[in-house]
């Protein structure tokens, strides 16, 4: 996970298939540890198709086991690819299906990300208020949790908005004290694409 999220997919990809050989060479049950890791590198790699085999494969085992947090988070990242292709119909479907789940199950952590997906496909799809909503939530949720990326991505949201508000002196502001603590986590640029296009913006 933290190789992917300062942006070293081959990295990411090759500890992620590690994983999954341990696993099987010991013969352990279960899910297979490191197959969301490995699809979220296959995709950003170009593998999509790879990358799809994995999630919904994780996905359906992890619906047979009756494991609903593994499902929620195979929802949300497969509501991340749809996000990242703009598929903004797709991308709420599996997000909002995941966030139930989380919230039904107090996956506090899980539920502060999904908000984040939710307020920022809002602000593409120009429903502000609902945007502020997810974003709001979100922001108060990665405060209580200690969710130090959340907390900065739902900062970077609540900055876009205010852009669409036309108050850039607060979206200038809200952005600036994100920008130091972004760098000391190391988080890729294309960690989060249509956060970055927000940034750029």
């Amino acid at each position: 996970i933290f190789s992917w999220h300062q942006g070293d997919y081959e990295g990411g990809k090759v500890l992620a298939e590690e994983a999954r050989a341990l696993h099987a060479d010991h013969g352990l049950s279960g899910p297979l540890p490191g197959s969301i890791s490995l699809a979220v590198c296959e995709e950003r790699l170009g593998n999509r198709e790879r990358a799809m085999e994995l999630y919904e494969s994780a996905l359906s085992q992890a619906r047979a086991d009756g494991n609903d947090i593994v499902s929620a988070r195979v929802l949300g990242n497969l509501g991340n690819t749809a996000l990242n292709e703009r598929d903004l119909v797709s991308a709420r479907a599996y997000i909002e299906e995941g966030a139930a789940i989380n919230r039904r199950l107090g996956q506090l952590r899980s539920t502060a990300n999904d908000l984040i997906d939710l307020g920022f496909i809002a602000l593409a799809e120009n429903r502000r208020d609902a945007a502020a909503t997810a974003l709001r939530e979100s922001l108060a949720l990665s405060r209580a949790e200690r969710i130090a990326a959340s907390l900065l991505m739902a900062v970077e949201g609540l900055a876009a908005l205010s852009l669409d508000r036309g108050d850039a002196v607060e979206a200038v502001r809200l952005l600036a004290a994100t920008t130091r603590p972004r760098a000391e986590l190391g988080i890729a640029t294309d960690f989060y694409p249509i956060g970055q296009e927000m940034r750029e913006r």
